[in-house]
């Protein structure tokens, strides 16, 4: 995710879904989300918590983009929308489209 320097749109699997039991089960395709740093996570201090537009969680960014994805929330805009849901009972899974604006685009406008 290195060197983007203009918007752009990325499709990203919710992670944590099957793990927890405080998740939203019932997200619709076009919903809302809001994502949201949460550096006082004991397992991720990067960590980045997916919310349905009531504050529920969803799930979390992916760790391995979850640091990424916490910079362009301090420096730029991430907005994004349930983009597909599906799996299987045991293994649910969201998918949420996230359209970026990194900093350098923001500051140019």
């Amino acid at each position: 995710f290195e060197g983007f320097d203009r918007p752009f749109q990325y499709i990203l699997d919710v992670a944590g879904r099957r793990h927890s039991e405080n998740l939203t089960p019932s997200a619709k395709i076009g919903d809302s989300v809001v994502f949201r740093a949460e550096p006082e996570n004991e397992q991720d201090p990067f960590a980045v918590e997916i919310l349905d537009v009531q504050n529920d969680r969803l799930g979390y960014v992916n760790g391995c983009q979850a640091q990424i994805f916490g910079e362009w929330l301090q420096s730029g805009i991430v907005t994004g929308q349930v983009f597909r849901v599906n799996g299987r009972i045991g293994y649910p899974r969201l998918f949420v489209l996230a359209d970026i604006s990194p900093k350098t685009h923001v500051q140019a406008a």
